[in-house]
């Protein structure tokens, strides 16, 4: 078995989940809440690689209906990719894949000596705490000698999280709303942060590799990040 970063991310966080989603196998339904961080990132990524069209596109695709709610996404995604695309150093790699006899994985955009990874996302602590990026860096520099990273960067694009006033009185129309959250897009911040290189990092992912390869036992780990858990259902 191959490990990635999230893979083993997610043994950490719930071991009952790992097995259920990588050796089980087993199928979950989708998430269709327009504000599913997958979908988002998804599009915020084929966005900022191919285009604001191709971006919504690829968002749109995991969605058999498009509400009024997946609408005022469509609009952050449009007001975003711009944004970040007139930050990058144009000319570099896209979605580079990783693969040795034991990880894979992809880095968003790599150019000259620096790579960036895209988070839409307002949680900027837990990232900049993650050793994501420092085993980014090992395993492209070890599958490509022909790269050396001198600079890890995360790009945080911030998600705008306001909801209609529809208790209000008078409530507030759609468009009341869009225009509300077109200002808040206007005030919003992209921030492009570095990280400093961790070879403990590696060392503990390589262990923590080492150790899944012989496990046995897969506890449930109980915590507040059930209620997101597409297990759930399992354990109940």
């Amino acid at each position: 078995m191959r490990f990635s970063y999230s893979n083993i991310s997610t043994f950490a966080q719930c071991p009952y989940r790992w097995k259920l989603q990588y050796l089980d196998k087993l199928k979950t339904i989708p998430d269709c809440a327009a504000d599913n961080a997958l979908w988002l990132g998804l599009g915020l990524h084929k966005g900022i690689e191919c285009g604001v069209e191709a971006g919504i596109a690829e968002y749109k695709s995991h969605y058999n209906l498009i509400t009024d709610d997946h609408v005022n996404f469509i609009m952050q995604l449009e007001y975003q990719i711009p944004r970040v695309l007139a930050l990058l150093p144009e000319g570099g790699e896209h979605e580079l894949e990783i693969k040795t006899n034991d990880y894979v994985g992809f880095i968003d955009y790599v150019h000259g000596d620096t790579l960036y990874d895209f988070k839409f996302s307002n949680n900027v602590e837990n990232y900049l705490a993650s050793p994501q990026l420092s085993i980014y860096k090992y395993y492209l520099e070890k599958t490509r000698p022909d790269i050396q990273i001198n600079h890890l960067k995360y790009v945080f694009v911030p998600k705008i999280q306001i909801r209609q006033k529809l208790k209000a009185r008078p409530p507030e129309t759609l468009n009341e709303f869009r225009s509300r959250l077109q200002e808040h897009l206007e005030a919003s911040e992209i921030k492009i942060i570095e990280v400093e290189y961790d070879m403990q990092n590696i060392s503990q992912f390589q262990m923590c590799c080492q150790q899944l390869k012989t496990v046995k036992s897969f506890p449930k780990n109980p915590s507040k990040l059930c209620d997101w858990c597409p297990y759930k259902a399992y354990c109940e």
